[in-house]
């Protein structure tokens, strides 16, 4: 870190990461935009799974990104607290918990493996369209789109 111009290391695996930031918001945009209207669940901002350190998280990065674009469309779910980071504000998009998520959402999109989230049982997400970017649900189902596509996005 105190030498960059003599160990690159670094510099590359910040930018693979990045680049992993936005190969998910790419493939949640198109995911999104294929279903106008639709009601978005983000599930998790958290670092890593079941904290609630949110410091330099990819995961709030891909929500903030998504919830600039989407607004009021836009559900967080996140067990680790009581109210969204200031990066969320004006954006429209509102806190709800994991319940009403299920109930509301038309798209549920997981950021964070929180052991809450895989405990989700398939009966109660099997009729949502859903991009896995941690694998914690390999029994979901491909759900078919309009356009007759069968579809399964995972990470």
């Amino acid at each position: 870190h105190g030498a960059p111009d003599h160990t690159p290391l670094i510099r590359t695996a910040r930018e693979v990461n990045d680049g992993k930031i936005d190969h998910v918001v790419r493939q949640a945009e198109a995911l999104i935009e294929e279903q106008p209207g639709a009601k978005i669940g983000l599930l998790g901002l958290a670092f890593k799974a079941n904290i609630d350190d949110f410091r330099e998280s990819p995961a709030k990065k891909v929500a903030v990104s998504l919830a600039k674009r989407f607004g009021s469309r836009t559900a967080i779910v996140e067990p680790y607290t009581d109210t969204l980071p200031k990066e969320f504000e004006g954006t429209g998009a509102s806190l709800v918990d994991v319940d009403t998520a299920l109930l509301e959402c038309d798209i549920l999109i997981v950021l964070v493996d929180h052991d809450a989230f895989r405990a989700i049982p398939l009966a109660e997400r099997s009729d949502k369209l859903v991009y896995d970017t941690r694998g914690i649900w390999p029994d979901q189902p491909a759900t078919k789109i309009d356009d007759g596509r069968k579809l399964r996005l995972v990470g």
